[in-house]
């Protein structure tokens, strides 16, 4: 269901990066033994091929390939791809069909961009028998693997960053206990230091995937009411070019879905708009689960059916 309501490049591919936001930008390739990129055209690209984008960056999954109608920058350099095609089990853009023989017809108007969602290592809350869904222990996800997160030198930008992870609006408070009736995950994470500007957790700079000695866990507490009234489920939209348009996600089971859009209507929309704090609902459509293309495990359809007055 795609709603609308009223930095620098990142990379961690030595062939492949996005130039733009973390997670959002135009796509270029490397050439010529990694000296120089060079642009992609957007003849033939699709989902398909934006999964293995993201795949190959570790950002996540894809959510939208990008044009210049999307505001899309093009760029003066080479163009070097075209009529790219994977069939979406790749684990590299290289492995790919493609040629660098490019249309005469494509020009730095055509070049394509790529968006993902940038969550690789999902965050949840610990619950030990407490009665309230915006506080617990913090545990990630790492090679399938969930643990609690290091206490030491936390603050409150950390907070942020997994509160808004997980759907609330913003952190309210973080502190180091721990609860003798409940056997807590192994520490798996230690040394976190985030801005506050990062959609993740694991987007933040200083991270280490261990536990550096470390014997205190970390809890914190996110601020769980939309104008004073309490939500059961967090909503988001991803994939806008702005914050107030995107498909809709809702947070369940510890991760973020779709819903179904085949009993949706105007009165649904009303409601997630206005959850997010918008006034009202411009416009909503039908749209094919973008990113689910071989990864509907990864991020499941959440809720088949609503009906809101």
């Amino acid at each position: 269901m795609l709603c609308f309501c009223s930095s620098s490049a990142f990379s961690v591919s030595e062939s492949v990066r996005l130039v733009g936001l973390p997670i959002r930008g135009r796509l270029e390739i490397s050439y010529n033994g990694h000296l120089h990129w060079g642009t992609v055209c957007s003849n033939n690209f699709d989902m398909i091929d934006a999964t293995v984008v993201c795949r190959e960056l570790n950002i996540g999954y894809a959510v939208k390939v990008l044009t210049t109608s999307d505001g899309q920058e093009s760029d003066s350099k080479y163009i070097v791809l075209d009529g790219v095609e994977c069939d979406g089990d790749e684990r590299r853009l290289s492995d790919c069909l493609a040629s660098s023989q490019v249309s005469q017809n494509c020009t730095h108007s055509d070049d394509v961009g790529v968006e993902c969602t940038g969550e690789t290592h999902p965050v949840r809350f610990a619950s030990y028998g407490n009665d309230f869904h915006n506080t617990g222990y913090i545990e990630i996800q790492n090679n399938g693997v969930w643990g609690t997160v290091c206490y030491d030198d936390w603050k409150s930008e950390n907070t942020d960053v997994v509160c808004k992870q997980m759907g609330y609006e913003d952190g309210i408070s973080y502190e180091a206990s721990y609860y003798s009736g409940y056997q807590l995950s192994d520490i798996i994470l230690s040394s976190v230091d985030c801005t506050g500007d990062e959609l993740t957790l694991d987007q933040c700079l200083q991270q280490t995937w261990e536990t550096n000695g470390c014997s205190t866990k970390t809890e914190v507490t996110c601020k769980w009411d939309i104008y004073g009234e309490t939500v059961e489920y967090r909503v988001r939209l991803v994939g806008g070019k702005t914050s107030n348009e995107g498909i809709l996600e809702v947070f369940m089971d510890y991760q973020w879905g779709t819903v179904c859009g085949k009993s949706w209507s105007i009165n649904e929309a009303k409601v997630i708009c206005q959850q997010l704090g918008f006034s009202d609902v411009d416009n909503f459509s039908q749209n094919r689960y973008l990113y689910q293309i071989k990864n509907i495990e990864s991020h499941p359809i959440n809720i088949y059916e609503t009906d809101c007055d």
